[in-house]
């Protein structure tokens, strides 16, 4: 098995080429034939390995350091992309883009129970179609922007270079707009959370910036933590990618993972611009857009100034909600840019500190915001709370070093204890961290896998400290690393063998399996309820009630509870016993949750449902496909 510690084997002299096109899209076949016909000469040559752990190809070089990949790419914008696939072409089929691909799919499998051959091709052939008419429509709209758009001919020549399926690519870019789209769907269609055939959207990241009174020495600082449901894949291959494009236009950098050659993510530009992603689950969602992160990827190759920033990110509207972070180094501006499919918002940086979760601020987008659950909610207004309590203890003394410290920070606020899983700032999904530190021409990247804040950190330099045809200099130490591992030992096991069991049901639909690994996760950790709450859904999965009854009582029984776990644990040992048929114990659990007054309405309309049933009949079936669990946010889609 390849991880990203392991050294480099050699790459095959010819792996790359036209392995894909009986299966690609006809749609695409006109567009593959002129790249490969223009490029042919790159197909032929072959990757050169070094001694001392790294490759080069054509005019471009690749380094391993300190388990991360780190790139230079040289050329034209589709020479870059085929550059990447050649170089990183063992680990891509491997790693997140093809992973990616598979995100709708997953989460359509896991609520059906089980994926069956003629669903599955039914529905990827849906998916493919739109996304192919999502996608032709999107490269018009650039096209009108920019005078043209090659993001086509670049995903063709990485995946030629990385021997992948072209689909595989355009749906990785999509299906994190697709997921979002249906959050909103589903999200409304119900009182009580949505149909039951519901998909888990993710939610997820957390910066920050900070400056003058807040720092040191009055200088900038932005942090920054990726979360995203790609465990095992794209935290497998942490890359950093340095494009150089032929003068005059913008170098710039990415902070990625092998394959993913969009700049839209987490990437900086040699003027200074500096670009971070969040999603937002919003009501207001179209079919007719720019995926957020092409629009980004574009922008982060042109824009020199905020306004410019601003300006086209109006222009380029996305399909779902998102906010980006935007940074103007040079200029000393940040700001957050809040977008829906039709509305637009800057929310600029207020004192002398600035933070960023997944919601919408302003008056215009505000009412915007999509209500999944209380948890969802409760999350990202608990990591925002979180980070300020952090800069504010770090006013006048803040550094790289304690900025990276902020993004490991794993104190839920709500409850003022260190949580392996709950509302905090570092978490299970934290695929990546960064601090850029502008004024030390210096960013602190993450090394390791998920929790990725926990991992070393190692120094790189901006892409603006070197000159063009230099490879970068590259430290050979280690910035920091974070203490979590030494200070909480248990919770960090814990953690991981959580991190198993998600990836074990959400990627490959093993509920079996996911329900033996969180017994073994509270056997690790038995102080977090929500781990004993994930413990009983997956009980319930299995049709292990008992066992059920005993975990789901376990959640009271732990040093702290959330209001929102009291909750749904009482609504879960009501289900349990009105599908058991034990009426009063099953009633009285359900009118807890009724005369709670902070119970949100879905879970009100689920939990008066529920009783109007079992008192009518004796009974109220709990099936089995009702139990689409959030494992992010210990919560459910579905009540």
């Amino acid at each position: 098995m390849l991880t990203s510690l392991a050294k480099f084997k050699p790459i095959p002299a010819f792996v790359a080429g036209f392995e894909n096109s009986a299966a690609m899209p006809a749609s695409y076949r006109h567009a593959a034939a002129v790249v490969r016909a223009k490029y042919r000469q790159l197909y032929e040559l072959p990757v050169e390995e070094h001694e001392g752990n790294g490759r080069s190809f054509h005019v471009a070089r690749l380094v391993r350091h300190h388990g991360l990949n780190v790139l230079q790419l040289r050329g034209d914008y589709i020479e870059m992309a085929f550059q990447h696939g050649r170089l990183l072409a063992d680990q891509i089929p491997l790693g997140a883009v093809p992973q990616s691909a598979k995100l709708v799919g997953d989460a359509i499998a896991n609520v059906l129970w089980t994926r069956r051959k003629l669903e599955n091709r039914v529905f990827s052939g849906a998916q493919q179609f739109l996304t192919r008419r999502m996608f032709a429509r999107a490269s018009r709209r650039i096209a009108e922007v920019f005078g043209g758009d090659q993001t086509l001919d670049e995903l063709i020549a990485l995946c030629d270079g990385a021997g992948i399926p072209i689909s595989d690519a355009i749906q990785g870019i999509y299906n994190p707009e697709l997921l979002l789209i249906l959050a909103k769907y589903q999200g409304t269609r119900s009182p009580t959370g949505g149909p039951q055939a519901a998909i888990v959207p993710p939610t997820c990241c957390s910066s920050f910036a900070a400056w003058k009174s807040m720092t040191g020495e009055g200088e900038l600082l932005v942090g920054r933590n990726l979360d995203y449901p790609l465990n095992g894949y794209f935290d497998r291959f942490p890359t950093v990618i340095y494009f150089e494009p032929p003068a005059p236009a913008l170098r710039y950098m990415s902070f990625v993972s092998a394959g993913v050659h969009n700049a839209g993510i987490t990437a900086y530009n040699e003027a200074g611009i500096f670009l971070a992603s969040h999603v937002v689950p919003s009501v207001e969602v179209a079919l007719h857009g720019i995926p957020a992160m092409v629009a980004a990827d574009q922008i982060i190759r042109r824009a020199t100034t905020f306004e410019e920033t601003a300006d086209l990110f109006r222009r380029l509207p996305p399909l779902a909600g998102w906010n980006y972070l935007v940074v103007s180094t040079n200029e000393g501006k940040v700001a957050t840019l809040e977008m829906s499919n039709h509305h637009f918002a800057i929310r600029p940086a207020e004192g002398d500190w600035h933070v960023q979760t997944n919601y919408y601020v302003t008056s215009e987008l505000r009412e915007l915001n999509l209500l999944l659950n209380a948890s969802v909610d409760e999350d990202s207004f608990g990591r925002a709370q979180r980070l300020e309590q952090r800069l504010q203890d770090a006013r006048g003394r803040l550094d790289a070093i304690e900025a990276a410290s902020i993004l490991g920070d794993q104190i839920d606020p709500q409850v003022n204890e260190v949580r392996g899983l709950g509302n905090t700032i570092g978490c299970h999904t934290t695929l990546g961290s960064l601090v850029l530190d502008p004024a030390h021409d210096r960013v602190l990247v993450s090394t390791g896998a998920a929790p990725a804040c926990h991992s070393d950190f190692v120094e790189l330099p901006l892409v603006n400290r070197f000159n063009r045809g230099e490879f970068p200099t590259l430290k050979d130490r280690v910035a920091c690393r974070g203490a979590f591992d030494h200070d909480h030992p248990e919770k960090l096991a814990a953690q991981k063998l959580f991190i198993e069991a998600k990836t074990t049901f959400e990627m490959h639909n093993d509920a079996k399996r996911a329900y033996e690994l969180m017994k073994q996760v509270v056997g690790q950790d038995a102080s977090n309820p929500a781990y004993f709450f994930q413990l009983g859904i997956f009980a319930l999965k299995n049709r292990r009630y008992d066992e059920a009854l005993d975990a789901l009582d376990c959640v009271f029984r732990t040093p702290y509870v959330t209001a929102q776990l009291r909750r749904l644990a009482h609504y879960y040992l009501g289900r349990t016993l009105a599908h058991l048929k034990k009426t009063r114990e099953a009633l009285n659990h359900l009118q807890y949750v009724l005369d709670d007054v902070g119970t949100d309405e879905k879970l009100r309309a689920a939990a008066r449902r529920a009783a109007y049933r079992t008192k009518l009949f004796g009974r109220c079936t709990l099936a089995k496909r009702s139990l689409n669990i959030m494992m992010q946010h210990s919560d459910m889609l579905h009540y």
